[in-house]
């Protein structure tokens, strides 16, 4: 048997720090209406959930490809990185 540690070992969020990030982005946003949180699929969400909570408002992310589950309903855009 194997015990595979790097699912909660290397690949953690450290919550201390986020909630630092996130207390000084919305410092930077003081004074400014902020109606959702919208963030990239993978890195982002974290942060932007955090944010979510802090603002009381919901988050959306925007994901690099179509999914089996994709409807008509979407904004597209072509981003290059």
């Amino acid at each position: 048997n194997i015990l595979k540690v790097a699912n909660f070992l290397t690949r953690q969020i450290d919550i201390v720090i986020i909630r630092q990030i996130a207390h000084e982005i919305r410092r930077r946003f003081k004074g400014k209406q902020v109606d959702k949180i919208l963030t990239i699929e993978a890195s982002g969400i974290a942060m932007a959930t955090m944010l979510g909570d802090m603002y009381d408002v919901p988050v959306v992310f925007a994901k690099k490809g179509e999914t089996a589950n994709s409807t008509d309903d979407k904004y597209v855009s072509h981003a290059y990185s």
